[in-house]
């Protein structure tokens, strides 16, 4: 297992340091190779970004279900929302 020295380049923010050293230990333990510090960032950002668009997609779906449901429960509410002609 290849050591990586991190400090050399997180010298401007030392409390990343170990923020960066975990995400290195999980990201091997899930057998990702790394081979430097840009790497766990680019994999950090990666799949952080990836975890933010299932949450985007899922957190507007249930919203939509919930706004669905108390439409079909209360129509009187549905008077000024634009997106009651979709949702009916």
């Amino acid at each position: 297992m290849n050591s990586i020295n991190l400090n050399t380049k997180m010298n401007l923010i030392p409390a990343l340091a170990g923020y960066v050293a975990a995400a290195l230990r999980k990201l091997r333990m899930v057998g990702i190779n790394i081979s430097s510090s840009l790497d766990v960032w680019m994999w950090m950002l990666g799949l952080t970004g990836i975890f933010n668009a299932l949450h985007v997609l899922l957190s507007l779906a249930t919203s939509l279900v919930i706004l669905k449901a108390t439409i079909r429960k209360i129509p009187s509410i549905a008077c000024n929302i634009w997106l009651s002609q979709h949702l009916a």
